[in-house]
């Protein structure tokens, strides 16, 4: 899926107290140098500029994850109380799938291989969509070659709303601005949304609602 960047919210723990690291974890402190990590953090804070950090939520509960992350990368991962979504490669798809069932106790509900395009900025084109039910929620992995128009795989969250038109309407009231406009395909109303300060977020609901 690419780099992702994740800033933990506790303290990190000297490395006396640190428990014994599991099997594939390499501590490596001395691995870059003064000036290879000055270079590093000044790709990075270039990185977060174009997608800053933001705070995901788990499906159900609607908990906070303990880390903010950026969607940095042409795959990004998207969870809220919902459920949430990812975007997949085609090579990576098949190996995800079979790995989040595992891990997640999980169940392919549907896979659809000409969902419609509109649902990923694509609407002239068709694309693979899988849906999943598992411990952790719904989730739908998005199988595209990265190659998406803006804003899609740079969204940080999504909401199902009850009444989607009001919702949009005291969005932009609010300052935010209709980046997708509001489109209706396989049974569910949708559009994007960019807030002040450039978070952008899906807001959907039933089509009918």
């Amino acid at each position: 899926m690419g780099a992702r960047i994740a800033i933990l919210r506790a303290t990190i723990p000297t490395f006396a107290a640190c428990p014994a690291f599991p099997e594939g974890f390499h501590y490596l402190p001395s691995y870059l140098d003064g000036a290879a990590q000055q270079a590093l953090l000044s790709d990075v804070s270039k990185i977060l500029t174009e997608a800053p950090l933001f705070e995901q939520r788990m499906p159900r509960t609607g908990a906070p994850l303990s880390v903010c992350m950026s969607n940095a990368v042409e795959f990004g991962w998207v969870t809220d109380r919902d459920g949430g979504y990812v975007y997949m490669s085609p090579d990576r798809a098949e190996a995800f799938v079979r790995d989040f069932a595992a891990f997640a106790d999980a169940r392919v509900v549907s896979d659809e291989q000409t969902a419609p395009g509109i649902e990923i900025g694509k609407p002239n084109d068709a694309y693979r969509r899988i849906r999943i039910d598992s411990l952790f929620g719904k989730v739908a992995v998005l199988v595209t070659d990265g190659h998406l128009p803006y804003p899609y795989g740079r969204e940080t969250t999504g909401y199902d709303v009850d009444h989607l038109s009001d919702t949009l309407t005291k969005a932009k009231t609010a300052g935010a601005s209709i980046v997708v406009a509001l489109y209706s395909a396989t049974g569910r109303r949708a559009a994007m949304v960019q807030f002040p300060g450039g978070y952008v977020a899906e807001i959907h609901s039933g089509e009918n609602k």
